[in-house]
C-alpha cells in the first residue's frame, strides 16, 4: 500500500482505499477568507464538551494506550508534526524556525 493510504475498517468503508486528506488547524477567519465557500462542521445538538480534554495528561506524559516503539530522532510519541508524504516535520521545530524547507518541500508558520 502507497505510503499516507488507509483503508476503511467497517461500514460500506471497509476494506476500500482512501486518500489521506489534507486538514487545517488555523483561524476560522483566515480560512473563509481563503476558501469562501468552504464547509465547516457545526457542533452537534448535543451536549458536548468541547474545547476540553478527555485524556487529561494524556498528551504530557507517556501515553497509557500507546505500547509502541517512539517515533524517530527523538520525537515524543504525542508530537504534532506536518507530514508529506515519508517525510514529517515537528510543528515545534517549525514554530521555533518559522520556514522550513528541505526535501523539495518548503513549510511555513504564521502563530495564531
Amino acid at each position: 500500500m502507497a505510503a499516507g493510504r488507509r483503508r476503511g475498517h467497517r461500514g460500506r468503508h471497509g476494506g476500500a482505499q482512501a486518500d489521506p486528506a489534507a486538514g487545517l488547524d488555523g483561524k476560522l477567519g483566515a480560512f473563509r477568507a481563503a476558501h469562501p465557500g468552504g464547509l465547516v462542521l457545526d457542533e452537534p445538538d448535543w451536549r458536548r464538551a468541547y474545547g476540553t480534554n478527555p485524556y487529561a495528561g494524556y498528551d504530557t506524559t507517556r501515553p497509557f494506550l500507546y505500547a509502541g516503539e517512539d517515533p524517530p530522532h527523538g520525537i515524543p510519541p504525542l508530537e504534532r508534526v506536518v507530514r508529506v508524504g515519508d517525510r514529517a516535520w515537528p510543528l515545534t521545530r517549525l514554530a521555533r524556525e518559522g520556514t522550513i524547507s528541505e526535501a523539495g518541500v518548503m513549510l511555513t508558520w504564521t502563530e495564531g
